[in-house]
Formats: structure tokens, sequence, C-alpha cells
């Protein structure tokens, strides 16, 4: 004790005891007053040398923290401690004391270093809060969520993945955080934790301490939707099945009745012919001697059984239609139209038509059907500006349709839905012949290469007739 005492007093180890960059003092064990103070401890408590002096340690210690300093000593060499001092301003301050005891000028005293670990305790606080917070989301977390190391190792995990594994043999698997990762690499990253239950499994690498890596697993329970994903698959495989079952069902309506309508149509053609031949005969038979009432009567009869073939014939172009097989390919629409017009233009030597047909126009379809269309439509416009002196006719495209535009008679806007049923007719036959078949065969045609049609018009301002079909571009 001697050997230190004068070891401080030497000029030497005064200096390091003085140029120490942390505070240290020599104080009485008795008295607990300062005997020696350093330039650190003068610098960084705020008081002069002389002001510590005249104190003791106590007076540098919270005043609630006396009692306690005053019955804390044990001789000899004492472990590092964490105490707080408080500054002359009144500023409290953490210090790590280590303490030993010593002879200083021939009395029981006690040399002190002390290290300021304010910050250092305050950034543990932060910590440890930090780490309170992050357990504490983790455990109300709706996942689960491990920690482990890249030995396997589990390092963290939280109450929710306590609850999922429990009990799975999986969790005593060695190759437990292997198996994990495979199945967050594969698509849904879904994984069977015990019979019937499952997970979703994300995996996220991360550095840990001493350049360990780790592995974050996060774990979604999936059984309910999992479960829920089979039963809608199991009702959509019934559902198709049944839509399978449905199909085939219509088809083969569809087929008995195609074969109904052609059974009819060559049924009813017999029975129509012998009535027109039967007329016919009597009509021209120079024996029989008819009055001009029973002639038109007859000539009645042989009208009613052509209009009755041509309704057949109509019949059978719509049940061709249905039954078509389409051959797709582009279609120049303009060349169509003017075939259409060169057409009816022959047909109809003696009237006035005039064609406005826009060139290149151009679409998708089958060519027969589509041609067929036009006819219809070109044909109708023909047929209803029959009592205007100059037929205008044009065709043309507007945004994404055709339009055919007539300047006929028009129609009532009020039956237009009424223009492409069979055998739907808004005037009367005596006024414009034909069998009420052609729109709806348009119609037809046109729904099959998944077009539409609408009819516009006003009585005796000409209709207009907007399709739509494929365009090349778009197929």
């Amino acid at each position: 004790m001697q050997a230190m005492s004068t070891a401080i007093d030497d000029g030497a180890y005064r200096s390091l005891f003085d140029q120490n960059p942390h505070p240290m003092w020599v104080f009485d064990r008795g008295s607990l007053a300062f005997l020696a103070v350093n330039d650190a401890a003068v610098r960084q408590y705020g008081y002069s040398r002389e002001e510590f002096l005249r104190m003791s340690i106590l007076d540098i210690r919270p005043v609630e923290e006396v009692a306690s300093v005053k019955g804390s000593f044990v001789p000899g060499l004492s472990q590092p401690e964490i105490w707080t001092h408080t500054r002359k301003d009144g500023t409290p301050v953490l210090v790590e004391i280590t303490a030993h005891d010593l002879i200083f000028h021939e009395q029981p005293s006690r040399l002190v270093l002390a290290l300021d670990v304010t910050k250092r305790e305050e950034n543990a606080q932060l910590v440890r809060r930090k780490d309170e917070i992050l357990r504490t989301v983790l455990d109300v977390a709706p996942v689960g969520v491990l920690l482990v190391s890249s030995s396997g190792q589990l390092i963290e995990i939280n109450a929710q993945a306590r609850e999922l594994l429990d009990g799975s043999a999986i969790f005593g698997d060695p190759d437990f955080v292997e198996r994990m990762r495979a199945a967050s690499a594969q698509s849904g990253g879904e994984f069977e934790i015990r019979p019937g239950q499952w997970v979703e499994v994300r995996a996220q690498r991360v550095n840990l301490e001493r350049r360990d890596e780790g592995t974050v697993l996060v774990l979604t329970d999936v059984s309910e939707r999992r479960n829920a994903r089979q039963a809608l698959a199991h009702e959509n495989e019934r559902l198709e099945e049944m839509v399978r079952e449905r199909t085939a069902a219509a088809l083969a309506t569809d087929a008995e009745l195609q074969e109904f309508c052609f059974s009819v149509s060559h049924d009813l053609r017999g029975p129509l012919r012998a009535v027109d031949g039967f007329t016919q005969s009597v009509l021209t038979d120079p024996v029989a001697a008819l009055s001009d009432e029973n002639r038109e009567a007859l000539q009645r009869v042989r009208r009613a059984a052509t209009r009755m073939g041509e309704l057949i014939d109509g019949l059978l172009v719509l049940s061709r239609v249905a039954r078509t097989e389409m051959e797709v390919s582009p279609l120049n629409l303009t060349a169509m139209a003017e075939r259409c017009a060169s057409d009816l233009q022959r047909a109809n030597p003696s009237r006035s038509l005039r064609f406005d047909i826009e060139p290149g126009l151009a679409a998708i379809g089958d060519p027969a059907l589509i041609f067929a269309a036009l006819e219809a439509l070109f044909g109708n416009a023909v047929k209803f500006t029959a009592q205007r002196p100059e037929a205008n006719i044009e065709f043309f495209k507007d945004g994404n349709a055709w339009v055919v535009r007539d300047n006929g008679v028009g129609f009532d806007i009020a039956y237009a839905q009424k223009l492409f049923q069979p055998f739907e007719k808004l005037h009367p036959h005596a006024e414009f012949s034909g069998n009420g078949l052609g729109l709806a065969l348009t119609a037809r045609i046109l729904k099959r290469h998944g077009g539409t049609i609408e009819g516009k018009g006003e009585p005796g301002q000409g209709a207009s007739f907007r399709f739509s079909l494929p365009s090349p571009q778009n197929s």
C-alpha cells in the first residue's frame, strides 16, 4: 500500500494520473473526502480542483443514493459498476466505476477511474426498447416468424410460429430450415406442416453477428385458403362437366332441329309442287271454263304456293348459315361491295342506282358468308329505294364499324329490333316483295363472326345499317 502511495506522489506517475483522459480521483475511505483529482475530473464535472478537495464523494451523487454509498465499500479491487453522478450544473451522468484500495499520504484510501458511459447506456436502452417493440410486434403479428442460424439453430420464434408448429414433427426436423427454404422457392411457397394444415413460407437471408448468415422464415397459415381453393376447383370441374353435358345436349338438339328442318322442307316441297302444278293445269286447260273470280282465286293459290316455296328456301338458307364451317381470311370489303353493286345494276337495268363505296375497306371473316351478308344489305337498300327517282346507296367505315346507308322509305325506329327476326316485315308484302329473311340472315352471319348489327331510320328519310367485324389489325 505504501508503494502505491509513493507511486502516485512520484512525478512520473502523478503525470499519468493527471493526464489520464478519463476522470480519476483518490478519496479517504473513512471520511469519503476527495484527496486528489485529475484534470479530466475537473473538466468533466465542472468543479475546480480546490472545490473538489473541499467535497466528499457523496457530493457528486444524487441525494437518494447517498445512503447506499456509505455501506457499499468492499476492501480490495472492485468490479466495474454503473453509478449516477451529478455535475456541478446539476446534469446527471452515468459512469462506470473501477476502484481499488491504496494508502495515500498514510491514509486508507481508494483510487477511482470513472468512464462516462451515458451515451453507451442510452444506446443500450434504445436497443433494449427497440427489442421490446420488435418482440411485441412479432407476438401480435398474424403470421409466424422464425430466425434461424445457418446451422439451423433457432434464434428467435414468435408466439404465432410456436402455435403453428407446436406438436409438428417438422419442428424437430434437423432439415427443417432447408425444407422451408426449398418450399419458399417454389411457386406459391406452400408447405404441409401436418396432415391437412398448410403454411405459406417466405424466406429472407439476413446477416447475423460474427459474419454468420441467418434466415428469417415467415409462415402464414393458408389451410382455409387452400381448402377454399380446392373446393372452388372442384366446383369449377363440376360446372365444366355440367357445361359439357349441356353443350352436348344442345348440339344434339340443334342437330335434331336441323334434321327436322330439312325433313319438313323436303316433305313440304312435294305438296307445294302438286298444288302449283294442279292450279297451273287448270288455268291453262282450254276446256276449263273459269270465271274471272275463279281464275283470280287460282292465281292467288299459285302465289301463296310460290310464297311458301320462298319461305322454305329461306329456312334452308338460315339452316346452312348456322352449320356451315367458316374459313376465315382477310377480306376486301370494297371489292365485295362493288361486285354486289354491279350485280344489282345488271338485275335492275331500268332503275337509276348510284353506289358510293369507300375504297380500301378491309376486314377478317369467311368470304362466302360475308359476301352473302353484303348481298342482303345492298339488296335491301335497292328494294326499299324503288320509289325514289334515283337510289343513293353508300358503303363506308365509321370508327370501328361499317355502314350501308340508303335514301329509301326508311322505317319506324320503334320497330328496329324486329328487322332482324326471321319473317318479320315492317312494310306490306304488296308494296315490297320478299320473305323477311335477308336481315335475319345478315344478323346471324355477323353473330357467327363475333360482330353485331343495328339499324336506324325514319319513315321517308332512308335507313342505315351499322355492323361490326374483326379488323385485320385486331386479328
